[in-house]
């Protein structure tokens, strides 16, 4: 495939493009690179990546002046004498940032004059290590409350089971929220392969990806399908077991949706 650079009028749909061009379907290998190009190892620096790399893609802001260098390079750009020229040009005519207030760098919204009517939520800081705080703290509160932050109840908290799970050419579902006893377990969500309708990856490729648990383990659940609407209906993915090992709570993103795992005795 070669990119018509021409035709793209704005910075992040070239972007979400040259993504696409290269493999990178979702943005997991992607922020993985990005952190060993920047150095940061940490899990909040990798979900800070996902983060970003997301907002990017959908023009929400640019980039900082440095990591639009490291995605340069990343994608290769500089291969390409007309794709660097557009794609530097694309760059400088978009607003910095696209959405007033907001940064890459995970920085608080700038406050306006105007007081707010009173609320009894107020708006949580981002913390700029990383992982925003008020995303932490809302898996808490659906941890503890039950609340559904994303999906409807039915598909957004798990019922766990005692046992091995197998739910080869079953419909798999991403589960926001997972209650489980020590023993029990539960499917979180779905690896799907590179292009919609393709066999996903082998349990091997997925393991080393999935996030360090303090509450349990990872284990295959053979392959079902889900219904994508990036795909436009059913794509084949892996499924992604959780199977509860000690009381606790976890809380991160897999596959750039937000998982929260409470274990209770």
């Amino acid at each position: 495939m070669v990119l018509e650079v021409e035709r793209f009028g704005r910075w992040h749909e070239l972007f979400d493009a040259l993504c696409v061009e290269r493999g990178h379907y979702d943005n997991l290998a992607l922020a993985g690179a990005f952190c060993a190009r920047t150095g940061a190892g940490s899990r909040a620096a990798y979900e800070a990546a996902l983060k970003n790399l997301n907002n990017w893609r959908q023009g929400h802001h640019r980039p900082s002046p440095r990591n639009f260098r490291i995605l340069t390079q990343l994608l290769q750009v500089d291969a390409d004498p007309a794709l660097l020229a557009r794609w530097n040009a694309l760059y400088k005519a978009s607003p910095s940032p696209a959405t007033p207030g907001v940064s890459d760098e995970g920085a608080a919204p700038v406050p306006t004059p105007t007081p707010a009517p009173p609320s009894r939520f107020r708006p949580l800081p981002f913390d700029r290590r990383g992982l925003p705080i008020a995303a932490a703290c809302l898996a808490l509160a659906a941890a503890v409350w039950g609340v559904s932050l994303l999906l409807p109840a039915s598909k957004a908290v798990s019922v766990a089971t005692v046992g091995p799970i197998d739910v080869s050419g079953q419909q798999v579902y991403y589960l926001e929220q997972v209650t489980a006893r020590v023993g029990e377990s539960a499917v979180v969500h779905g690896k799907r392969g590179l292009r919609c309708g393709e066999q996903p990856p082998p349990w091997e490729e997925v393991l080393p990806y999935l996030p360090e648990l303090s509450t349990g383990v990872w284990t295959d659940g053979g392959v079902g399908f889900r219904v994508s609407r990036a795909c436009g209906g059913a794509t084949p993915v892996r499924a992604v077991v959780f199977t509860a090992t000690r009381p606790g709570l976890d809380a991160f993103l897999l596959y750039n949706d937000p998982v929260t795992l409470r274990v209770v005795e």
